[in-house]
């Protein structure tokens, strides 16, 4: 019997790691070893050098399964240039399967809308780039639509909103951890632009539309998880709970991979 597979790919890792731990609580697990993946999966696998460049850390897929054999694949495409680029690249090494044992059901591409476009032109232009490639999406988000696969998009942080994942991810830490929110936010409201050891360069990341909001998320992750990268707070603290995910912008995100795991 063939195995029930949905793809999820987004921007980043930072959006791909917050996927998985919402999949979590809709009943996948990750696949942590090799010799627990199924042998048509493994073409998905990452080649080095990744893109001819020789960075040590090579975007990675993640393949979760729920106990009923639905399998679930993230993944993230470093931007969204590069986003139906790997959506294909995935498509065409799951059809590698020799054997037939694959069978792709479903796709959700999760984006941020960032503060330029609105969310819904945003996807418009997806939509119509994917439709050149052949590959076809629903105008409206939030929903799924067509067959083999069935294909919608979600746009961070609610479909209507400019914002980035952050902002989900500091609804989050007010409900779990009001006190630290407050002092990073604090914090970061603090830093003076024009302190004469702080160099244009130096605040170029910080002076983006969603800079003081990443930066108040990392301040957060800098005592949750000292030294360490920011993800593996996402990973191991309680941004992603029951009680997180009842907030109303964390739920139609849920609701929304709830969908294409169905």
């Amino acid at each position: 019997m063939s195995l029930r597979v949905a793809v999820v790919a987004s921007e980043g890792v930072h959006d791909q790691t917050i996927v998985g731990k919402i999949l979590g609580h809709l009943g996948f697990t990750a696949i942590e070893k090799f010799s627990d993946l199924p042998k048509g999966f493994r073409p998905c696998l990452p080649k080095y050098p990744h893109n001819d460049s020789l960075r040590p850390a090579v975007p990675a897929p993640e393949f979760l399964r729920r106990d009923d054999d639905r399998w679930v694949v993230t993944v993230n495409a470093e931007g969204v240039d590069r986003l139906l680029e790997t959506v294909e690249e995935l498509m065409l090494n799951l059809r590698k399967d020799d054997e037939g044992n694959l069978q792709l059901d479903a796709m959700g591409i999760v984006l941020d809308a960032d503060e330029a476009d609105a969310p819904s032109a945003r996807w418009s232009t997806v939509v119509a780039s994917a439709a050149a490639k052949g590959l076809v999406f629903p105008t409206p988000l939030a929903t799924l639509a067509g067959n083999s696969p069935r294909a919608g998009g979600f746009v961070v942080p609610d479909n209507s909103s400019a914002g980035t994942l952050e902002d989900l991810l500091l609804d989050c830490a007010a409900k779990e951890y009001p006190s630290l929110h407050g002092a990073a936010a604090a914090y970061v409201a603090a830093v003076d632009p024009t302190w004469s050891d702080l160099k244009s360069r130096d605040l170029k990341e910080f002076k983006k539309p969603a800079g003081l909001k990443k930066a108040t998320v990392g301040a957060m992750g800098a005592i949750l998880k000292p030294c360490k990268a920011i993800r593996t707070t996402f990973s191991d603290h309680r941004w992603v709970t029951p009680q997180t995910l009842a907030l109303p912008r964390m739920a139609a995100f849920r609701d929304f991979l709830a969908q294409v795991v169905a």
